[in-house]
């Protein structure tokens, strides 16, 4: 039981991170974009399905965006936020 409350939404965290990070580190702006949309999208999917269902439908719904969509978006936007910081220091020069 812990594996699924703690080790899924790690392992989702740090993939998304690792896509993030690698995407805008090379400044694939429009495939962040892409899988971030993605991500939304079943976020968004998730949601109105679990309106429509009841009870323990509804409730798997809910598990799949806290489990794995909802760190997989934190984890793209984190890891990209660090590509991008460490891309532009890469790219910078010292001295003339």
């Amino acid at each position: 039981a812990w594996a699924m409350q703690f080790l899924v939404p790690l392992i989702c965290l740090t993939v998304g991170g690792v896509v993030g990070y690698l995407t805008l580190r090379r400044r694939a702006f429009g495939l962040f974009a892409l899988v971030a949309l993605g991500l939304v999208a079943g976020i968004l999917w998730c949601i109105v399905e679990a309106e429509s269902h009841t009870g323990w439908d509804a409730l798997a719904y809910g598990i799949m965006v806290m489990l794995f969509l909802g760190p997989g978006l934190l984890g793209q936007f984190i890891g990209g936020g660090i590509g991008l910081y460490r891309g532009r220091k890469s790219g910078q020069r010292s001295g003339p």
